[in-house]
């Protein structure tokens, strides 16, 4: 005869090693800030959190758009993303931009580095280096002198 209580106290230990198994393999493929959006909705344009306040934000119709924790700043979908860019803060910051597409490793198909032309005296030497950037970073550049 087989006594009830161990074979309770069995069938309680195997439910609490399933769970962990099962707590495991989730956070095994939980979604990272890089790999996660292989798992995006294909309409929607997602936004990184850092873009808040983006003046092109309101510019964006027919087309939903959420907000997420992501590394790119804009996914269009699975295979494709943009960074954005304004002149103004890359002469302040140049070294942000090369921190940014770094980053992306080759996560993308099509990697967009959207660029705001904005309040620059010289725009030809300005441009130069995000130009050499996209170029060298494998990028489809993008110039925009508004938004």
């Amino acid at each position: 005869a087989t006594n009830p209580r161990s074979e309770q106290e069995r069938a309680e230990q195997r439910a609490v090693e399933t769970h962990e198994a099962t707590l495991a393999a989730a956070d095994a493929h939980a979604a990272t800030d890089r790999d996660h959006h292989v798992l995006l909705q294909p309409h929607v344009l997602y936004v990184s959190t850092k873009q808040r306040g983006n003046g092109v934000l309101k510019y964006i119709r027919n087309v939903p758009f959420s907000f997420t924790k992501m590394v790119p700043d804009y996914i269009m979908s699975t295979t494709a993303c943009a960074l954005f860019l304004s002149i103004k803060y890359h002469q302040l910051y140049p070294n942000y931009v090369h921190r940014r597409l770094g980053e992306l490793w080759s996560d993308f198909k099509l990697r967009v580095l959207l660029v705001l032309v904005n309040r620059v005296d010289d725009n030809a030497n300005a441009l130069l280096h995000p130009n050499k950037l996209a170029v060298s970073h494998n990028f489809t550049l993008i110039l925009a002198w508004t938004e």
